[in-house]
C-alpha cells in the first residue's frame, strides 16, 4: 500500500529536489530490497519505476560503489564507513586516536587557519631591539628573522600570506616558534564560553557525586521497594511496626526505615538554582548596536561560523583557529560487510588498498549530440544516448519501460496494473532498439587498427558503433501535463522537467569468473596501488533516470 502526498506537498517537493538538466542518474537497488526470514535480503521485482519520493536514492555513476560479493550497485546510503586514521591536512601528521578528543578534533602542533581568509598561517620571528650603550633616542627599529632563530629576545607571531593578517593586531605573541598550540591554550580557556561552560560542570558536579554518595537501591530491593510503596506509601499505610509483626514481612520494616533516611538525605541535596558569573551577552548587546554603523570592523558571517564558540563582532575579536583533523574512510558494503572502499593509513598517501567503484563494472550512460534544438509538448523528437563498456568483456544491453519488463512479472501484476500505477515520467518513450551489443574494453594502441563500423551495416535504430562504445536512439513525445487539481496556494510559475525512466539489463558475454579460494601470484601482488577489477560480476539490472530538459506547461 502506497501513500501520495497531496499535490501542494508533492509541487514543493520536487521543486526542492530538482536535479539541474540534463542529467542521467542511476538508482540504488536498495529500494528494491526488502527483508525476508532473518537477516537475509533478496531482491524484489524491478517492476515500478522510481517515483517523486525515490529522488534520494538517484545518484550519478561516479557517486556509487559495487560489491562483488552481492554483485549490485551500492550508493553512499547502503554503505557503513569506518574511520582508518585521523591526520592534518597542512602537516599531513597522523594524530592517534586517543589523543583526538583530548585535542578537540583538531591539530597540536603549528597549524592556524586565518581568521579573516581562512589560508594558513605562517610563523615569523622578530628580534627585538637592543638598546645601544650611550644613545640618547630610542633604539632601532625590530629587524626581522628566520622562524627557527635562537635568540632570546625574538618575539614570534603568525602572519597570513594571502590577506597579510598577523597575530599581532589582536595583541597575539608566542615565546617560542614550535609548540603555539600548548601556547594559546591559556587564551582558549579564558574565553567566556570556555569558564561558563566550567562553571556549569563545577555546578552540576556536586550534586552528581552527592547522589553517587548516596547510592542507588540494591536491585534485590527493587521488588520489595515496589511493595513498600504499595503497603506504607500507596494504599495500606501500613506503619513498620504493623509490618515486624506480619510473618514474612518483618524483613520490609527495616528496609522501610532505610528508605525513609535515604529519602531525607537526598532532600537535602537538591539541586540548586544556577546563576551564571560570567556576563555573556551583555557586555556585546551595546557593542552590537555600535558597529552596525562601522561597517567596516564588523566581521561577516563566514567568518563569525568559522568560531562557532566566540561570537566575535568586532574584527579585532577574530583569533586564529587550529586547523580541524581530516578522517580517511574505509566503507563496508551494509549487507554482507565486505569492504568496498578501503584508503592507505598514511596521510601522504593518496592511493587505495580496494577501490571497488560502480563505474568499473556498470555501463556508463550519457546523452551524445547532437543534441535536439527544441522540446515541444506532442512533438516527438529523437535522442541519442552512449552506452560505454568498461568490462574486459562485451556486454548485451537490453532496455525497457514501465510498461514492458524484462523477464517474467510477478503473477498478481498485469499489464492493466502497470498502466493504472502512477509514473513519474512525463513523457511517451519509444525504444527503437531494445536489444544491442557493445564490444569490450581494451588498451588505447589496440584501437589503432580498428575501424568504427560503417554507417551503412548499423541497424537503423544504432547511430554509431565504435570501439567500447555503442550510440542507440530513443524516441520521446513530451506529454502535457492533464488538469491539475484546485488547491488553496497561489499561482505561480511551474516548470515541467521532461524526464523518463528506462530499465537496463546487462549480461556479460563469455565472462569466465575468477574463483574466489585462487591465490593471487607474487606478481600481481608486487603493486602498492589498488588496480580498478574489472571483471564481469555478472548479470545487472537497475533503473535509470534520464532529463532532457525543462518545459512550461
Amino acid at each position: 500500500m502506497s501513500l501520495s502526498p497531496a499535490p501542494s506537498s508533492t509541487a514543493a517537493w520536487a521543486e526542492a529536489a530538482r536535479i539541474p538538466v540534463p542529467f542521467v542518474y542511476y538508482q540504488c537497488p536498495c529500494r528494491n530490497l526488502r527483508a525476508s526470514q532473518g537477516d537475509v535480503l533478496s531482491f524484489d521485482s524491478l517492476t515500478q519505476p522510481p517515483q517523486g519520493a525515490d529522488i534520494l536514492t538517484l545518484f550519478p555513476l561516479p557517486r556509487l560503489y559495487f560489491c562483488q560479493e552481492c554483485a549490485r550497485m551500492c550508493c553512499p546510503l547502503c554503505v557503513a564507513e569506518e574511520i582508518a586514521c585521523y591526520y592534518c591536512p597542512n602537516c599531513l601528521f597522523e594524530v592517534p586516536t586517543a589523543s583526538v578528543k583530548a585535542e578537540r578534533n583538531r591539530c597540536g602542533r603549528n597549524c592556524f587557519e586565518c581568521p579573516v581568509c581562512e589560508n594558513t598561517l605562517s610563523v615569523v620571528s622578530m628580534v627585538e631591539p637592543t638598546p645601544l650603550a650611550g644613545a640618547g633616542g630610542a633604539g632601532p627599529a625590530a629587524i626581522p628573522a628566520s622562524p627557527g632563530g635562537s635568540s632570546s629576545n625574538n618575539t614570534h607571531y603568525l602572519t597570513c600570506g594571502a590577506c597579510r593578517w598577523d597575530s599581532l593586531e589582536v595583541g597575539l605573541q608566542f615565546e617560542r616558534p614550535t609548540g603555539l598550540a600548548s601556547q594559546l591554550q591559556p587564551h582558549e580557556d579564558a574565553r567566556k564560553d570556555a569558564i561558563e561552560f566550567e562553571n556549569l560542570r563545577q555546578h552540576f558536579e556536586k550534586f552528581l557525586k552527592s547522589k553517587d554518595a548516596n547510592g542507588p537501591t540494591p536491585a534485590s530491593h527493587v521488588g520489595a521497594g515496589g511493595l513498600l510503596r504499595g503497603l506504607s506509601g500507596g494504599g495500606l499505610n501500613l506503619p513498620p511496626s504493623l509490618l515486624a509483626t506480619i510473618p514474612g514481612l518483618a524483613s520490609f520494616a527495616s528496609m522501610s526505615r532505610r528508605s525513609s533516611t535515604l529519602r531525607a538525605i537526598r532532600a537535602e541535596h537538591k539541586l540548586e538554582a544556577y546563576s551564571s558569573s560570567v556576563d555573556l551577552l551583555k557586555a556585546d548587546d551595546a557593542d552590537r548596536e555600535s558597529a552596525v554603523v562601522l561597517s567596516t570592523s564588523v566581521t561577516s558571517l563566514q567568518q563569525r561560523l568559522h568560531q562557532p564558540n566566540d561570537h566575535a563582532v568586532h574584527k579585532t575579536a577574530l583569533y586564529p583557529q587550529r586547523i580541524q583533523l581530516r578522517t580517511k574512510r574505509s566503507k563496508r558494503c551494509r549487507k554482507c560487510d565486505h569492504i568496498v572502499v578501503k584508503p592507505e593509513h598514511k596521510a601522504q598517501s593518496t592511493r587505495f588498498s580496494i577501490k571497488m567503484m560502480a563505474s568499473n563494472h556498470v555501463p556508463s550512460i550519457t546523452l551524445a549530440h547532437p543534441f535536439p534544438d527544441k522540446l515541444e509538448w506532442d512533438v516527438p523528437v529523437r535522442v541519442i544516448v552512449r552506452f560505454t563498456n568498461p568490462l574486459d568483456v562485451p556486454i548485451q544491453v537490453a532496455l525497457a519501460t514501465a510498461q514492458s519488463t524484462i523477464g517474467t512479472a510477478t503473477a498478481d501484476r498485469t499489464s492493466q496494473d502497470l498502466q493504472n500505477e502512477p509514473e513519474e515520467g512525463n513523457c511517451q518513450i519509444t525504444l527503437l532498439a531494445p536489444n544491442f551489443v557493445v564490444d569490450a574494453a581494451r588498451d588505447i594502441w589496440d584501437y589503432d587498427d580498428d575501424a568504427a563500423t560503417p554507417a551503412a551495416t548499423l541497424p537503423v535504430a544504432v547511430h554509431q558503433k565504435a570501439r567500447n562504445f555503442c550510440c542507440v536512439y530513443v524516441q520521446v513525445t513530451p506529454k502535457r501535463p492533464g488538469s491539475r487539481q484546485p488547491s488553496s496556494e497561489p499561482a505561480r510559475f511551474v516548470v515541467e522537467t521532461i524526464k523518463f525512466s528506462m530499465l537496463v539489463h546487462v549480461q556479460p558475454l563469455g565472462h569466465e569468473q575468477t574463483s574466489s579460494t585462487e591465490v593471487p601470484g607474487p606478481e600481481e601482488t608486487a603493486g602498492t596501488a589498488a588496480k580498478p577489477d574489472k571483471k564481469a560480476a555478472g548479470p545487472l539490472s537497475c533503473w535509470v533516470v534520464i532529463g532532457l530538459g525543462d518545459l512550461i506547461p
